[in-house]
């Protein structure tokens, strides 16, 4: 039985070989599962035991050489694309070209930042999470941190994500990016810092654009809590998104600006306060045994669900 199953096993490794470079890693590793599975199915339908050691030990052995093999060739092709430039630098990426220039205009800050971390986590994967935690630390001390805290959020997101991850290259590429990306104002804050201190960069980059005074935050948090009722139906999705953009801003200066489900809700009824029929409708069609988070979820799809149909409905009429 166990010659059968070599027999098999060496007709798929002749095949094997025809293949191109590329493909022969995927064609063994599936050898070794088929050899596994080929066992399984005599012992399970034929009452077949592996009771013979030199039998195992066949099985095994030519296992173990395809095996070997597979992750031989692995690693020739990963040198092979690393010695080509498999990993590109920022002058290289679409998505870096893509990202326009920012010229020191406060309020569009968030979303030119927002496009930048994007930018930087098609370069370099994992980069998005590293920035979220550095931005809440930052949003907290406010300037400079030490080089520690960046080696932290490396380190959570090493765990996150399964995979090492490069600080130097980051703060290579961002360096660049931050210097060609930038103008007026910005980029006076970008070459405060010594040549290729990426990282640095961006934090006085971020702490000057993105860091708000207290009573910055007050007037944020009264615009939130306190919005324009809106006056037509099909403007509420508008309004909503607006808002819902407004709340976003606000929780991004840290733990303290979190607004609950149940001061949102407030809020939003206050949005709505031209419309009290239809909110108080919506809030009561909502199951009571939902957590508050829940209820503000359904209610928010519940209100744009009732704002696109009214939308759809005005620009019929106008029709």
């Amino acid at each position: 039985m166990a010659d059968e199953l070599v027999l098999d096993l060496q007709q798929l490794k002749e095949k094997a070989d025809l293949t191109q470079a590329g493909d022969e890693a995927n064609m063994r590793g599936n050898m070794v599962h088929s050899i596994a599975a080929m066992c399984k199915m005599f012992e399970l339908f034929n009452g077949w035991q592996v009771a013979n050691v030199a039998t195992q030990n066949k099985l095994l052995t030519h296992t173990e050489k395809l095996q070997a093999e597979s992750n031989h060739l692995w690693t020739e092709q990963t040198r092979a694309k690393e010695s080509k430039g498999g990993e590109r630098s920022a002058s290289e990426s679409k998505a870096i070209s893509a990202l326009k220039t920012y010229s020191s205009d406060r309020t569009s800050f968030k979303n030119w930042n927002d496009k930048f971390i994007n930018a930087m986590d098609q370069l370099h994967t994992g980069t998005r999470h590293v920035m979220k935690i550095v931005r809440e630390k930052l949003d907290v001390e406010k300037y400079d941190m030490p080089d520690s805290a960046w080696l932290e959020a490396k380190i959570l997101v090493e765990l996150h994500t399964q995979r090492e991850y490069s600080l130097e290259k980051l703060e290579k590429d961002m360096y660049y990016t931050l210097v060609e990306k930038t103008e007026d104002e910005a980029l006076v804050r970008v070459n405060a810092v010594e040549e290729g201190q990426g990282l640095k960069a961006y934090q006085r980059l971020y702490c000057w654009f993105a860091g708000t005074s207290g009573l910055a935050l007050h007037d944020k948090l009264r615009t939130v809590m306190s919005p324009t009722a809106v006056k037509r139906e099909e403007d509420i999705s508008d309004a909503v998104d607006k808002w819902m953009d407004q709340v976003k801003i606000l929780e991004s200066h840290g733990p303290t600006c979190q607004l609950g489900p149940v001061f949102k809700t407030t809020a939003l009824q206050l949005l709505l306060n031209n419309f009290r029929d239809q909110f108080e409708h919506m809030t009561d069609s909502i199951p009571k045994n939902m957590d508050e988070e829940g209820k503000f979820e359904m209610l928010i799809k519940k209100i744009l669900e009732f704002a696109t149909k009214r939308r759809l409905e005005a620009v019929h009429k106008r029709k």
